[in-house]
């Protein structure tokens, strides 16, 4: 199989937090002379950031992904200063970005099926990736020679209730609106944005993303800024391996989106999905084949979305606090806390009952992408039902490469990741950032271990982890 490239890791950080390692910044009228700059590069950055702080363009994309690599320290002040200057000459005039679209496109593809070369919905064409360099920017971290195209899709599984572990560990409020929901018909429902390759694009998607890379618990917040993918452009003709990218307690599509973009550049489908669990930003009710939505108001329903977003990780901290140490409402730290008789056992329950729901909401994203490459007959037959029409059915015919299926994440992301690959057959390789898995958080019961030494007998598939106290990603996510 082809395993993700040992390139492609390290542009997985520059597509996330920017290259270099650096992410987006707000506005900023400080002096970098405290820091060892000098006071030309200073005034650079300044004048880059206040131009580029609202702005869409190119110029800007690529701007500040050579202010971050400065701010790393990955460059010198006048080798900074000199690749601003090629910039400049590159792109005398910005050409904005257009397009208001949310992230991902169109709900459920509606669309059709159709793929061939066009220029989308009116928007702008998506430049010759093929021949395009990018100013300033290392050939490893360079766009691949596609266009991205990116599709909304809901996952419905029914076979599983909305959101079982929700109903276990959320709080009362919660698991009455639970309820209402079961009454409606809607069954677990994974919303996801479905990145693809494309010879041409469309309309240029905006996305949201965080003003800092800590700030993964709130991935729905921060300044919009321009993506590079084209919603409901057209696909490319062949097949191609499929990524399915998870994120962390309280994150959502943004966590992952210029990774996504990054690989399917490159020809990978990649597949961002937001976990219903406990994604702070899950557009779930959206989904126009929602029972639930149908069946209330307007009013009904946006107090549904409140209640929703406010249980998204919450409960993950308040409810491990309140098993191991028996205190109500969570703490502000575990210092001087004794552990309750039987309180480690009670919340690596409740831990491990949720990384069983993301792996099954993991399967289930995989399983519907296998039978939307399917023949658009099939496709229907495998998804639709009373109520539920698949209008993405036919697009991705024959583009999925069901043999050849990895999955990536972050915290939370990176230990589902871990248990995607132990326990679903579909998945060959694994990426995981930051986090391994404790043994009491294993779900189903716990890994395959050894019958001699009860250690674990390890899983014959290709994996990569990256966790360290400090490493340079340990730092910029958990340390600025």
């Amino acid at each position: 199989m082809r395993n993700l490239p040992v390139v492609g890791i390290f542009c997985l950080l520059c597509g996330l937090f920017g290259c270099g390692g650096g992410g987006r910044s707000e506005r900023n009228e400080t002096s970098d002379a405290g820091g060892g700059r000098s006071a030309e590069a200073s005034a650079v950055r300044v004048e880059v950031e206040n131009r580029c702080a609202d702005s869409l363009s190119d110029f800007c994309e690529r701007a500040l992904e050579i202010v971050a690599d400065w701010r790393s320290g990955g460059i010198t002040d006048g080798e900074f200063i000199d690749r601003i200057a090629d910039l400049r000459r590159s792109q005398e005039t910005p050409d904005e970005a257009g397009g208001e679209t949310d992230d991902g496109g169109s709900a459920g593809g509606d669309s059709g099926p159709s793929r061939e070369p066009s220029g989308g919905r009116g928007g702008e064409t998506a430049p010759d990736r093929r021949e395009a360099e990018t100013p300033g920017v290392s050939s490893a971290y360079a766009p691949g020679p596609y266009a991205v195209g990116v599709k909304r899709n809901f996952v419905k599984d029914f076979s599983r209730p909305f959101d079982s572990w929700g109903a276990t560990y959320k709080s009362a409020a919660y698991q009455e609106l639970l309820t209402r929901i079961a009454t409606s018909g809607e069954p677990s429902t994974t919303a996801t944005n479905i990145y693809y390759p494309s010879p041409s694009g469309g309309t240029r998607v905006q996305r949201r993303e965080n003003l800092h890379p800590g700030a993964l618990w709130a991935a729905g917040s921060g300044t919009r800024r321009g993506s590079q993918s084209y919603a409901d452009a057209p696909l490319q003709e062949g097949s191609f391996p499929l990524v399915v990218m998870i994120h962390g307690l309280g994150g959502g599509f943004s966590t992952w989106s210029r990774a996504a973009e990054y690989l399917a550049s490159h020809g990978y489908i990649v597949v961002n999905l937001a976990h219903t669990s406990d994604s702070g930003s899950t557009p779930v009710f959206e989904d126009p084949n929602s029972f639930f939505a149908k069946a209330v108001s307007d009013d009904e329903l946006a107090a549904a979305n409140q209640l929703r977003a406010a249980q998204a990780s919450a409960p993950v901290f308040s409810g491990f606090y309140k098993y191991l140490y028996g205190r109500e409402g969570g703490v502000s730290g575990s210092s001087g806390l004794t552990a309750r008789p039987g309180g480690g056992l009670k919340s690596a329950q409740m831990m491990s009952s949720l990384f069983e729901q993301r792996t099954e909401d993991v399967n289930a994203v995989i399983q519907e992408m296998k039978s939307l490459s399917a023949s658009e007959a099939d496709c229907r037959s495998a998804l639709e039902r009373e109520g539920v029409r698949k209008g993405i059915c036919g697009f991705f015919e024959g583009a999925v490469d069901g043999t050849q299926v990895g999955v990536m994440g972050h915290s939370l992301g990176a230990i589902t990741s871990q248990s995607a690959l132990t326990f679903l057959s579909d998945v060959d390789t694994a990426v995981a950032f930051n986090n391994g898995l404790p043994r009491r958080w294993e779900p189903y019961g716990g890994f395959p271990s050894s019958s001699t030494t009860g250690l674990p007998d390890g899983v014959p598939k290709d994996f990569l982890i990256v966790i360290g106290s400090d490493d340079y990603f340990v730092h910029r996510v958990f340390r600025e």
